[in-house]
């Protein structure tokens, strides 16, 4: 009777091994970069609730603070997968890096806007005229901008930019220098902390401006699956942290430098896109409509040849080619992890 148990024990142990190396050997490595932004939350969740381990997928990842900065990477085929803002997403695609846009991680539209100095009494756009304003160039935020004074029917020089990135605004607040500034809200919390106020976000001026994860051209072709659960992983997280934006807030302020409170209310501030958003009929995030994602970047890239910070700028049926959408039905097809 006691062989026959550690006989059974044996067959036990052994099989849990194979299982283990089965599990080992079929897991897939992506090779991911990832940011420190809010943007990303939905990456950082499924990290620290380990949804991609539980997807068979294995990451190695690469902290990258700009998004200029991963291009060579990726071009090197030193990197699969990227989350960026969609300027050095265009940027990559107009310089022939051959990268595809698969996931909209959310409308940086959400939590970017123009935080004021609240004596100067500025309610809308028109009152910013004349006034001194901090942007970063090129980024999304100084795109934002450029759109919305475009829209507004005003000049772009009706306003006074100043250049900066996004830590040298709050002293620079401080000390009088600018009226207010353009930025996203892992800023401007501590804008807001020194007495700013944020007038308006780019969404109440009818502006889209997506912000997510790339791939590389080859990648997807040798690893389909491995994409789908990559982005099934991100749904996942999206969604828990729609539920329960607290979910995250601590992992996302150790990231960024922030306060929990300001993590958190980053995070209910905008709404983390899903597959459903993705493949459904909405302008801006939309990969199957009209007017959609693919327009929304070729704008970007009007923006930013019209700035001389690329070669040229995409059409719209350009950008479409770089826009993958048989990931986002592959993974709507996967299980959940749990």
């Amino acid at each position: 009777m006691v062989k026959s148990r550690i006989k059974w024990y044996t067959l036990l142990v052994v099989c849990a091994l194979m299982t283990a190396a089965w599990s080992s050997s079929h897991s897939t490595t992506i090779r991911v970069i990832w940011q420190p932004s809010a943007g990303a939350s939905s990456y950082f969740y499924a990290d620290q609730e380990k949804l991609f381990e539980k997807y068979g997928l294995k990451i190695d990842a690469i902290k990258i603070d700009t998004g200029p900065a991963e291009l060579p990477i990726l071009a090197s085929d030193s990197a699969d997968i990227a989350y960026m803002g969609g300027p050095p997403a265009v940027a990559g695609m107009a310089q022939g890096i051959p990268i595809k846009f698969f996931y909209v991680g959310y409308d940086a539209a959400d939590s970017e806007g123009l935080y004021m100095n609240p004596a100067l009494g500025v309610k809308n756009l028109r009152d910013v005229v004349g006034k001194t304003i901090a942007v970063t160039r090129g980024n999304t935020a100084h795109v934002a901008l450029r759109q919305a004074l475009k829209k507004e029917g005003l000049p772009l020089d009706s306003v006074k930019l100043k250049f900066m990135g996004s830590a040298q605004m709050l002293p620079a607040y401080y000390r009088g220098d600018i009226d207010g500034a353009w930025l996203t809200s892992t800023w401007g919390g501590r804008l807001i902390e020194l007495g700013a106020k944020l007038v308006f976000n780019e969404v109440q001026l009818g502006i889209s401006m997506p912000s997510g994860w790339v791939v590389t051209e080859k990648f997807p072709k040798k690893n389909p699956e491995a994409v789908a659960k990559f982005v099934a992983a991100l749904d996942e997280g999206a969604k828990a942290i729609n539920s329960d934006p607290t979910t995250v807030s601590k992992h996302l302020a150790d990231l960024t430098g922030n306060t929990v409170a300001q993590a958190e209310k980053m995070l209910a501030d905008v709404h983390y896109t899903t597959t459903l958003d993705m493949l459904a009929d909405k302008s801006g995030i939309s990969f199957v409509a009209a007017g959609g994602i693919a327009q929304s970047l070729a704008n970007l890239s009007t923006e930013l040849f019209e700035l001389a910070l690329i070669p040229r700028a995409l059409s719209v049926g350009e950008v479409e080619k770089q826009v993958e959408v048989e990931t986002l039905r592959k993974a709507q097809k996967l299980p959940q992890s749990r």
